[in-house]
């Protein structure tokens, strides 16, 4: 078995976006009497097919307006709390040491391109990968595999032989889905939830690239 590629999830793996979006509902819902639930909130993590904000309109018990004016406020205070944050630990060490190795490095989201340049950006990472592949209208968010099959065929990699950093169950579903072997980092939403993967670890900063590779090859 050998590993051509590493290609990384965006939110959640590169930065904490996951867990600060979350917060970010979770008040919002507040707002307006209601609760969000980790469990309701996974759904959504890593695809498109779940609308918080329908979600948010059946659970409210005071008036909701239009989702437009709903998301703009979220969106501020998801910006506020993101804010304090930078690229997530061990993300860089990996980036390094794909690099070094002469492997392919991509990114797969289901996230806007206006979403992730700016994010990239912010934390110094806008020229990091070989290729950025986010959702486009042109092809199915995850857990539909074609953004990970979009990534693979950019980078020339066959998707047996690239290795998918993901955080949630529909991000790694996608990538399964797409043939590539998975690796999954947990964050605070999801320290109870099964994630099926080759190798689920607590942080990048706990595994190296190389300690990586050597347990995929030994399975």
């Amino acid at each position: 078995m050998r590993i051509d590629a590493v290609i990384f999830d965006f939110d959640g793996v590169i930065i904490d976006s996951e867990v600060t979006n979350f917060d970010a509902w979770t008040e919002t819902f507040a707002r307006y009497g209601a609760e969000l639930t980790t469990g309701e909130y996974l759904e959504s993590m890593g695809t498109r097919h779940v609308s918080t904000y329908e979600l948010l309109s059946r659970k409210a018990t005071l008036p909701v307006p239009d989702e437009t004016t709903v998301r703009a406020v979220k969106r501020a205070r998801h910006l506020e709390l993101l804010a304090a944050t930078n690229m997530l630990p061990g993300v860089a060490e990996w980036i390094a040491e794909a690099r070094s190795r002469g492997l392919g490095i991509g990114l797969a989201s289901s996230g806007d391109q206006s979403w992730l340049d700016e994010q990239l950006a912010r934390v110094g990472l806008g020229e990091s990968f070989d290729c950025v592949c986010c959702w486009d209208g042109e092809v199915p968010p995850k857990p539909a595999p074609d953004l990970y099959l979009r990534a693979c065929g950019r980078l020339g990699a066959e998707p047996s032989t690239a290795l998918a950093i993901e955080d949630s169950p529909n991000g790694l579903l996608s990538a399964r889905r797409a043939g590539l072997r998975t690796l999954a980092v947990l964050h605070r939403l999801t320290l109870d939830v099964e994630l099926v993967a080759d190798i689920v670890i607590g942080s990048l900063q706990e595994l190296s690239l190389a300690r990586a590779l050597a347990r995929l090859e030994s399975d």
